[in-house]
């Protein structure tokens, strides 16, 4: 086989296990007779020595080799047949290299958008028909010029109009993370007490934002990691891309991930954050602590200095994402917080005991308000009437 280029196609094929079982046992005897040709193709199967060679191509100067080519008056130098063999070689390897590497790095800077489900689709739908699909967007955004407030003494701050606090780190890091132009295109999107909102990033990423919560992003991410600043709870459906990780900045820490599902709030209590890995693999890093990698099924609670990993039932965080809500071993005092704030309603018991009781049940978050309160009556047995969007609940 003297024509290189047939020689490194035939060499490429037989590293991806295509040649026939002649054709791969021709290979082998070339590569038993040449041991730096061996020692050359088992480099390429080496993913660090593709690596390399991109790092070389890249730092290559095209234009300064044309020229000092182009300088040359000399003549060429008589080529012995032992260098012309090696010369095939070279030839064969480089095209291979460059072939394989080309390949590789496709394959490690592809982006593949998250499959949305019927079931989101369908609940993307019923949000928007029900009213509930609204949000307030800031489409030019310049983070380094936002009002801050410093409210404690930990460094939290309040962004004008939200109800809730983000950490000044956080917002810190964001800044480190993106380009000038970047932070001048961020966009802020906030959803307040009654609704929600679904927002398409830029790589595909599809992020659904539950009520009272808070989404900084820019309008587009470079090369470096995908970076947003997470306040309230989300859902998110990560775009798959191996060489930028998607990082979810919040008040505790960060979340890292390349491509997933996972449920993140930061709205458990005052000093944590709860993360729920639905399925793929991401990591947690409390700010003050070491960085811990979750599986599927899996909840972490995150404060400033460590993270807590435990084993959870993902269906309730499955479920809110698809529109309903999932209630299992709830307080009545739980349930109907839930829903004075999501149908922005006021609730009063009759006594402690009944606001105590546990229920475990499910209604949707599209039904209207009368709908819902005939399933929870269902389920709970109770006297409930609503006047004037108060509701009393009575034995």
């Amino acid at each position: 086989m003297n024509n290189p280029i047939d020689f490194s196609k035939k060499l490429f094929q037989y590293l991806k296990g295509e040649l026939s079982d002649k054709e791969a046992g021709e290979i082998r005897q070339q590569l038993n007779e040449d041991e730096e040709l061996r020692r050359l193709t088992e480099e390429l199967q080496d993913k660090k020595f593709i690596n390399r060679q991109l790092e070389h191509m890249q730092r290559f100067d095209v234009d300064e080799a044309l020229r000092k080519v182009r300088s040359r008056q000399t003549p060429a130098p008589q080529v012995s047949t032992l260098s012309l063999r090696h010369l095939r070689y070279a030839v064969a390897i480089m095209v291979l290299v460059v072939g394989g590497a080309a390949l590789w790095y496709s394959q490690y800077t592809k982006v593949t958008p998250p499959e949305i489900s019927e079931s989101v689709q369908l609940a993307m739908l019923q949000s928007k028909e029900s009213g509930k699909m609204q949000a307030d967007i800031s489409e030019e955004l310049s983070v380094q010029r936002e009002a801050f407030s410093v409210q404690r003494e930990e460094s939290l701050v309040t962004v004008p109009g939200s109800q809730s606090d983000v950490d000044h780190s956080s917002l810190s890091t964001l800044h480190s993370s993106l380009t000038k132009d970047q932070l001048m295109s961020a966009r802020r999107i906030t959803t307040w007490h009654d609704k929600e909102f679904w927002q398409t990033l830029d790589d595909g990423t599809l992020v659904h934002l539950n009520y009272n919560t808070r989404l900084i992003y820019p309008e587009k991410f470079g090369r470096g990691d995908r970076n947003v600043i997470l306040d309230g709870e989300a859902y998110f459906m990560v775009a798959k891309d191996k060489s930028r990780p998607f990082v979810v900045h919040t008040p505790q820490g960060d979340v890292k991930v390349y491509g997933t599902e996972f449920n993140v709030n930061t709205r458990s209590n005052n000093s944590t954050t709860i993360v729920v890995l639905v399925k793929g693999c991401v990591s947690v890093r409390p700010t003050g602590g070491k960085e811990q990698r979750m599986k599927p099924g899996q909840q972490c609670e995150i404060s400033s200095e460590e993270s807590l990993l435990s084993t959870v039932n993902v269906g309730p965080y499955i479920a809110w994402n698809t529109g309903d809500f999932i209630f299992h071993g709830w307080t009545l005092r739980h349930i109907m917080d839930v829903m004075s704030k999501w149908y922005n309603v006021t609730v009063e018991f009759s006594s402690e005991r009944i606001a105590n009781q546990i229920f475990t049940g499910s209604f949707s978050r599209y039904d209207d308000i009368q709908s819902t309160i005939e399933t929870i009556k269902d389920v709970t047995g109770h006297d409930i009437t609503i006047i004037n969007n108060h509701i009393t609940i009575k034995e």
